[in-house]
């Protein structure tokens, strides 16, 4: 009975162990929205079309007030913001949804919904991770920094972008990576808070940096 349990234990260890989920985080702000829009595409502050895997959270963080996040409805789950179509939040609000059903997840401000819209794929737990390791965590040093900072991938390929925002949603920094360390110029940067977003053909991860 103990070498039984000890090898449940084992097992459980193991499989658990190889589980990760991940934290998108979305610029939540007007022109947010997928980068093909026929209409706005050039101005997308953020390709608001992602997919992700199961287990994975989405974290919408408001720039501006009054917005509010709310699922379409032939969504695969139904999630967003309490309240109704046009109960709104102020700037700083952040609302976050953990997706646990395979399938396409459409998503708008209810408001806004021409300006601030997206979708959200979510696929099999381990598809991304097979396809795409890359993109699995980076790593920004120093945070806060001043003059610059060095930006660390776990793996790379030839298709890693960085994206920098500022909180108003402007872009301020972009440039196709080239290797997987890179030291990023930021002496003339203004001073506060950045989103900075690394993007590969088919996934994203978002980290916030101070500038001092």
């Amino acid at each position: 009975m103990k070498r039984i349990l000890l090898l449940l234990i084992c097992f459980l260890t193991v499989a658990f162990g190889f589980s990760q989920t991940e934290t998108i985080s979305i610029p939540w702000d007007f022109f947010v929205l997928p980068s093909d829009d026929p209409n706005f595409g050039d101005q997308s502050i953020f390709d608001s079309r992602l997919t992700i895997e199961e287990g994975d959270t989405v974290e919408w963080t408001w720039l501006t007030g009054g917005h509010n996040v709310k699922s379409e409805p032939e969504s695969a789950e139904a999630f967003g913001t309490p309240g109704g179509e046009f109960d709104t939040f102020p700037e700083g609000h952040v609302y976050s949804h953990t997706f646990t059903v395979v399938g396409v997840n459409n998503f708008i401000c209810a408001p806004h919904e021409s300006l601030m819209y997206g979708s959200i794929t979510v696929v099999p737990e381990g598809t991304l991770s097979v396809s795409n390791p890359e993109i699995s965590n980076f790593s920004i040093s120093p945070n806060p920094a001043k003059n610059s900072f060095t930006l660390d991938l776990e793996a790379y390929t030839s298709d890693t972008t960085i994206n920098v925002y500022d909180v108003l949603g402007k872009k301020v920094f972009s440039k196709t990576l080239s290797a997987m360390r890179s030291s990023i110029d930021i002496s003339k940067w203004n001073s506060g808070m950045y989103l900075v977003r690394i993007t590969t053909a088919d996934k994203t991860l978002t980290k916030r940096f101070v500038k001092q």
